[in-house]
């Protein structure tokens, strides 16, 4: 049990090691707030997006896209989103809006992501590369179910069902980068072109430079996360934050977790989506919380509280799947 432990501390410590950094960063001023912005688009517009073109256009999607995994996952999200609608109905819409989006819009791509890399190391190759690609299949997915809820939450408390409201949420979807990223490693796998196979020697260039720059995207994503972490402010509606925190950190994959095992969904699967799932509330959630009308410093006390949170969830999460 102890090795174990130790095993998946091994896992997960990397990846609050990073976000420690940026938070020592920030404070040690080696790095400002302009220069954090300016990282921060562009990991968000040019890391990411490049990290998920390589990671799904290299792998088979008809393989790795798992129906059972992908049922869990939609099930769980929709439920805990109209539990967690119903159950927020005395708050005002500014910090309704702010806690919705605190549950169910998930950082898959800056923690979560890091997370599955880092364990499927630890795997034998082609376990690896299962967990690995049901996970990016997966994150593909949710990425719009992410924002769509997020955006459900800041517009109907004000606005309700509006076509402006509709449009907006229409046009964030279409437009997010990690989401267009899926689409086109999608294609490529899909059109089996053999862009990360291939030795035709400009082919094989592009897909080397697609490659260094997601790889590059990674640990400055979990440095952004740390820079951006301020537990200042937590106190204010302490409990209400402690209640998204549980939510998103155990109600939600321990939902999906059920829910797998129910459906009998298999071992690479199941830890794909419980990782998924169980990654904290997303730091784009700052800006569209400002843009939308939510509670921006509670939106950004429910950021810090879910990532340091998250240090623990995910390790009790993968002792369960694993154990």
């Amino acid at each position: 049990m102890t090795a174990h432990l130790v095993a998946l501390l091994c896992v997960i410590a990397p990846v609050f090691a990073l976000i420690l950094l940026g938070t020592g960063l920030k404070r040690a001023r080696l790095i400002g707030d302009a220069g954090a912005g300016d990282l921060h688009r562009l990991v968000y517009w040019v890391g990411l997006p490049a990290q998920l073109v390589v990671a799904i256009g290299s792998s088979d999607v008809r393989a790795y896209a798992d129906a059972r995994g992908i049922g869990i996952c939609l099930a769980a999200y929709w439920i805990v989103f109209v539990a967690s609608w119903f159950a927020t109905t005395r708050l005002t819409p500014e910090v309704r809006g702010s806690v919705l989006s605190g549950v169910v819009r998930g950082n898959g791509a800056f923690i979560g992501l890091p997370v599955i890399l880092l364990f499927a190391a630890t795997l034998p190759l082609a376990g690896g590369e299962r967990v690995t690609g049901i996970y990016v299949v997966l994150l593909g997915i949710m990425v719009p179910c992410f924002n769509l809820g997020a955006m459900l939450g800041f517009l109907l408390p004000r606005h309700g069902v509006s076509t402006a409201g509709m449009r907006a949420i229409l046009v964030e979807c279409v437009t997010n980068p990690l989401l267009i990223a899926c689409a086109i490693g999608v294609v490529i796998s899909l059109t089996r072109v053999g862009l990360f196979t291939t030795t035709e020697p400009i082919l094989s260039a592009f897909a080397s430079t697609l490659t260094m720059l997601g790889a590059s995207s990674v640990p400055l994503a979990l440095l952004l996360v740390g820079y951006q972490l301020d537990l200042t402010r937590a106190r204010d509606h302490a409990g209400l934050i402690g209640a998204t925190a549980a939510v998103k950190l155990l109600v939600l994959p321990a939902l999906v977790y059920a829910l797998g095992k129910l459906a009998g969904v298999d071992d690479a699967a199941l830890i794909a989506a419980v990782v998924l799932m169980a990654a904290p509330t997303a730091t784009a959630s700052v800006p569209m919380a400002a843009i939308l009308g939510g509670d921006v410093a509670l939106m950004a006390s429910i950021i810090a509280v879910t990532t340091v949170g998250a240090i623990a969830g995910m390790l009790f999460w993968l002792m369960v799947l694993t154990g």
